[in-house]
Formats: structure tokens, sequence, C-alpha cells
């Protein structure tokens, strides 16, 4: 991935209201579960939602271990 910070701004400027509330949630370390019980949604939806939220940053293909990594730099 480039390091210009606008390639990450460019890319975190997809995600929709929601989208950012799950990402942040999964940033500071809860799982589907407890984010879908915050949210109120189900906990499919939250699987949902990280898959576009990896699809929109250009991530969906790394294992987890890397995603992880590379959501550290959004």
């Amino acid at each position: 991935m480039a390091a210009d910070p606008e390639y990450y701004l460019e890319r975190l400027a997809r995600l929709t209201g929601r989208e950012r509330e799950v990402l942040v949630l999964n940033c500071e370390g809860l799982k589907a579960g407890p984010i879908s019980k915050l949210l109120d949604i189900g906990e499919r939806t939250v699987y949902d939602h990280l898959d576009r939220i990896y699809a929109k940053l250009e991530i969906a293909d790394l294992r987890e271990h890397l995603r992880q990594r590379q959501l550290a730099f959004f």
C-alpha cells in the first residue's frame, strides 16, 4: 500500500457512517457479538459491514493479521 496520506483518506471517505462506527469498534478490539449489541444490529450485519469495509479499503484479500496491521494506517 502507498504511504501517501491522501491514499488512506480517499478510501476512508468511501465508508458510510455505520461502517465507520463498526470500524472504530473493531479497531478498539471488539468482536462482532459485542459490536452488534452496542449498535443494536444483528451479528451477521456486523460481518457484512466488515466485508464491505475491507473491500472499500482494498484490504479484503489480506489475511486477518495483515488486515489488522493495515487498519492501523487508516
